[in-house]
């Protein structure tokens, strides 16, 4: 059983913690790019806006800050 409070688990689990971060954000990127045309018309006035685009655009930009951020 590993010792968890040591500096080598600490620090070999702090490599795997920031690589599955990259990935997550390498893979939420591509999403964002697929779907940014959506994104696009809406700012053009091509689609209206209705009151579950509130959740649409919170959850997609808050995740996207959220991930940076980490």
């Amino acid at each position: 059983m590993p010792d968890w409070k040591s500096a080598a688990e600490i620090q070999k689990d702090a490599v795997a913690f920031g690589k599955l971060v990259h990935a997550l954000l390498g893979l939420y990127a591509y999403e964002w790019f697929l779907t940014l045309d959506f994104d696009l018309d809406f700012l053009r006035g091509k689609r209206r806006f209705r009151w579950p685009m509130i959740f649409y655009f919170a959850n997609r930009y808050l995740l996207l800050f959220a991930l940076i951020g980490i």
